[in-house]
């Protein structure tokens, strides 16, 4: 059955579905494009529309998190980077089923990407010095080690204890990039 009146973020999260679920029968290296396009009930045309490769798909997955990470954020002013730490790991281990299979597939290098897309080109990185670029691609390369080392370990611990550590391995000035500044505070753990 094929999909009518749907928009293209309707359509993306159709075709990311089918892929996820034919990736938790098979190989992601054996799936077609024409699978993918047969179990998210849309046309080819409508895949090439929205995507250039079976990776872009998998990218899309991630950079979807990240922005649920965002929009479900707490409005707390006084959020502390500990509270924040736990609630990126929960956004990601509501989707641990899933991020597994992309990872049990070699594919969680897909993530960096996703992470430099959004930190990279949500701010403006272009006009600034390699000095005053380096900050942010370091803080990206370490929170993409952070979450494969999560992954090898079948995302234990929980969501809470692994930002509990994560926070206290923080240089006391540490700051969420995901975060506008107004809504994080200084002070990296609560006593």
């Amino acid at each position: 059955m094929r999909r009518k009146n749907t928009t293209s973020k309707m359509m993306k999260g159709y075709i990311i579905g089918a892929l996820l679920l034919l990736m938790k029968k098979r190989n992601f290296s054996e799936i077609s494009i024409g699978e993918i396009t047969d179990k998210a009930g849309v046309n080819r045309s409508t895949y090439y529309r929205n995507f250039h490769s079976k990776e872009e798909i998998i990218e899309t997955f991630f950079c979807n998190i990240l922005e649920q990470t965002i929009t479900e954020l707490p409005a707390d002013d006084n959020l502390t980077l500990q509270e924040y730490l736990a609630h990126v790991f929960k956004v990601f281990y509501s989707y641990k089923d899933d991020i597994l299979c992309i990872h049990q597939n070699k594919l969680s290098h897909l993530l960096l990407s996703a992470l430099n897309s959004y930190f990279l080109v949500s701010t403006d990185t272009v006009n600034e010095s390699f000095i005053e670029r380096l900050p942010l691609y370091y803080h990206t390369g370490g929170i993409f080690n952070n979450f494969i080392l999560w992954f090898d370990c079948n995302m234990e611990p929980a969501p809470e204890i692994f930002a509990e550590v994560a926070a206290k391995i923080c240089l006391p000035n540490a700051r969420p990039v995901l975060l506008h500044p107004k809504n994080f505070t200084t002070n990296p753990v609560r006593p």
